[in-house]
């Protein structure tokens, strides 16, 4: 009767053990199961956002650019109204400096170095054409950077110009820098050339 009452608690105690188990193997499957979501979810919003890259630089800024250049006349394309405001050129070679830059270092995990001072600098001899011929340059490594970065890990940490950031930030940035840019840009155009750029006269904004 001994024997039977010892094997019996024995018995128990396997069959406790094996319930834990299971539990634990069904919470840590659970876990693993959650966290692949997470991570599904969040390749998705990454892929969401380089092709956000893609539309609000390659598609409206670049496009927005052009219709601006095109507008403008060589003796306003470096002209500014103040000390304080960029010119039209200068803003046009700022915006290609910084993306270069912060794209080209995200792909490369370290900050890549550029001559920012030369984006500001005063009576440089570029046309209109040449600027025009300098956005198509950047258009095709544009390309090239976005499709690059759906290839890396874009939450690896790094350093550019002094900001500490990652890949997912970095091109966060570079959207929100090109676009005010852009606005600066229409802003002198309209006001120099009296430009009617016109960006949404395919669309009706009031239905």
């Amino acid at each position: 009767c001994s024997n039977q009452l010892s094997y019996n608690h024995h018995l128990r105690n396997r069959t406790i053990c094996a319930y834990f188990r299971w539990q634990i193997y069904i919470i840590l499957s659970n876990i693993v199961k959650l966290m692949k979501e997470i991570l599904d979810k969040s390749n998705g919003l990454e892929q969401l956002l380089i092709d956000q890259l893609r539309l609000r630089i390659g598609t409206e800024s670049l496009q927005r650019i052009r219709i601006c250049l095109n507008g403008v006349s060589e003796e306003v394309l470096w002209k500014a109204p103040n000390t304080g405001i960029t010119s039209i050129g200068n803003s046009v070679l700022h915006c290609i400096g910084n993306a270069d830059q912060w794209l080209s270092s995200i792909l490369a995990g370290a900050e890549q170095k550029r001559d920012r001072a030369l984006e500001f600098k005063k009576g440089i001899e570029c046309t209109v054409t040449d600027l025009l011929k300098a956005i198509e340059s950047f258009e095709l490594r544009l390309n090239e950077y976005v499709q690059s970065l759906e290839v890396i890990n874009l939450k690896s940490s790094l350093i550019i110009q002094g900001i500490t950031t990652n890949g997912v930030d970095a091109i966060i940035h570079v959207i929100e820098h090109f676009s005010y840019h852009t606005g600066q840009i229409t802003l002198l155009a309209k006001l120099y050339s009296h430009v009617e750029t016109n960006y949404y006269g395919h669309l009706n904004l009031d239905e």
